[in-house]
Parts: C-alpha cells; structure tokens; sequence
C-alpha cells in the first residue's frame, strides 16, 4: 500500500480507505456550566428537558450554535429573555451577542443514540426498566442541545426524575 495513492488518507497513525480529517470545531462560546434538568418518560422512551448554559461567547458573528438532533425545542431563552433562535432538527441556532450570558432551551426528544433505554420484554418480564447514557464520542446531542464535541469540557449538574 503506497501513502501518496489517491483515496487514503493519513491520520491518527492509521490509514483506513474512508478515513477523514476530522477537525476541531469552533463554537464560538465557551461552557461555564450546564444545568440540566430531564423528565424521562421509560415506557414511551423519551424525554422532556431544560437545559441551562452559564456562557461567555466570543464570536461577534451574532448566534452561537449547539448540536441538537431529532429534538421537539419548545422555547429558547437567553438572559430570562424568550430569544430567537432556527431549528433545523440537526443544529439550535441562536441569535445572542458577544459576552457572558445564560442560554436555556426547553426540549423533548425521543432519542436514538446517546440515552438508551432497557424494558422489560418477552424474555426478561421481570426486568427493572433502565436508562443510561453513552454519548462518547458525539451522539449526547440526541438527548440534550450541546456543543458535542469530545474536546469539550464543562462543569455538568444533571438533575433527573420519572
């Protein structure tokens, strides 16, 4: 296998045919703290949610962005402020200047990746009903609005209940 063929590419000490670069992303803000509060409804697999982001945006270009996939956003907030914002069922834009300030997004979902729910079935009646988490890398965006990228890091309070 020769490096300068066409069709591979080179990173992480590895060369697959499909490989591609994956690089950072720019957000445009920086995670303070995230609160986030989740009603989680087993028996219909999903979740109603708020999630409150304690921010400081350092872009001047007008709206942040968070990764939110498959999500029902039912209101966006930014100082206690109803915000503007477009939902595109990939991507929560809103529209916020530069400077501290608190975001917070009112949600349901029913997600597919990230927050996993184990029932009771035909094999297993006497199940106790589960839920757990697995995000890593970038699938959290299915459960919560978020900048889902594994270089980010914050402070998370997650406050739960069925």
């Amino acid at each position: 296998m020769s490096f300068d063929k066409p069709g591979y590419l080179i990173g992480r000490g590895f060369v697959y045919t499909d490989y591609r670069p994956q690089f950072p992303r720019y957000y445009g803000y920086t995670v303070r703290h995230v609160r986030i509060r989740v009603r989680i409804d087993a028996s219909n697999k999903s979740i109603n949610g708020h999630v409150e982001y304690s921010i400081n945006v350092t872009t001047e270009r007008g709206y942040i962005e968070f990764d939110a996939a498959e999500m029902g956003v039912k209101s966006v907030r930014v100082d206690g402020t109803e915000a503007r914002y477009e939902y595109d069922g990939k991507s929560l834009r809103v529209y916020v200047g530069s400077g501290d300030h608190v975001v917070s997004v009112e949600y349901e979902a029913k997600p597919r990746k990230g927050l996993y729910f184990v029932m009771p079935d035909e094999y297993y009646r006497d199940r106790v009903p589960m839920v757990w988490t697995q995000g890593e890398s970038e699938d959290n965006h299915y459960w919560m609005p978020l900048p889902d990228y594994n270089g980010q890091a914050s402070p998370l309070l997650v406050v739960g209940g069925f």
